[in-house]
Formats: C-alpha cells, structure tokens, sequence
C-alpha cells in the first residue's frame, strides 16, 4: 500500500499550506500577536465614531432639555395668566376697554369733538344689586314690589 513520492510531495504541501493558514489567523506567538493586531487608521476610525456617537447624544440631550425648559416657560406664562383672571380682574377685557378708550380719546382729539366720559357704576348700586339678586335668608319675609295700576285698574 505505499505512495510514491508524488503522494508524499502532495501531502507536505497541503500540510504546509494548512500551517500557513493558520498563521495568517494569528496564532500564538509574536508573528500571531502581530497578525492580530490592528493599524493606526483602525483605532483612529474606531475613536471618531465613538466621539461622533457621544456629540449626537449630547445634541440629542440639550434638545430634550431646550424643549423643557421652553414649556416650563409656557405653563409659567399659562399659571400667571389664570391666576390673574382667577383675582377677579379679566385682564384681557380690561385691556380692551382701556385701548377703546385711549382710540376714543384721540379720535376727539385729532377730530375737536369732547372725549366720551368714562363710565363708572357706582359701588352702592352695584352692592344693592347683588342684595336684590341673593335670596332671603329664612325667617324673613320678602317684600314684593305691587305692579303700578292707573286708574282703569290696569297695569
């Protein structure tokens, strides 16, 4: 059963080629250590991804953090309008009247007609009204007002 020395050359080169193979994987050793070891332009690609990675996460944050802090200032601005309306003065309507005015005003001015007088109700008729408007607390009679009868007898 022997080979020639065609069979022996054959099975030497395929050894060989498979040990050449192998350290071209990076085996152990110093000529492995090399083989496995990485250029310069692998770190430094593998270091400016991470860098651009963490700016991108950065710019993400301070984003998150810009949108916050803009409606932390709107539900400010929100609480400070409704708190103010909640007083009982309706600014908007307030601010309204006193530019229909301040308008009224210089159109006399500009047109030599008097300026319209300002209207203020005063505080008795305005408490008397609310007095008419509350019911009467029990154990008192209201008094209702008689409708006026001219002489026919028709109201």
């Amino acid at each position: 059963m022997g080979g020639g020395n065609a069979q022996k050359s054959a099975m030497a080169r395929q050894k060989n080629a498979e040990k050449a193979a192998k350290e071209g994987q990076g085996g152990g050793g110093a000529a492995g250590m090399k083989a496995r070891s990485a250029d310069s332009s692998v770190h430094a690609a593998a270091i400016a991804e991470r860098s651009a990675l963490q700016a991108q996460r950065e710019e993400r944050e301070r984003l998150k953090k810009e949108k916050e802090a803009a409606a932390e200032r709107k539900a400010k601005k929100l609480a400070a309008s409704d708190g103010k309306g909640a007083l009982g003065g309706d600014d908007a309507a307030a601010a309204k009247k006193k530019k229909a005015a301040a308008a009224a005003a210089a159109l006399a001015a500009a047109g030599g007609a008097p300026a319209p007088k300002k209207k203020k109700e005063p505080k008795a008729a305005a408490a008397a009204a609310a007095d008419e408007a509350a019911p009467a607390p029990p154990g008192e009679v209201e008094e209702v007002a008689e409708p006026e009868v001219d002489a026919d007898g028709k109201p």
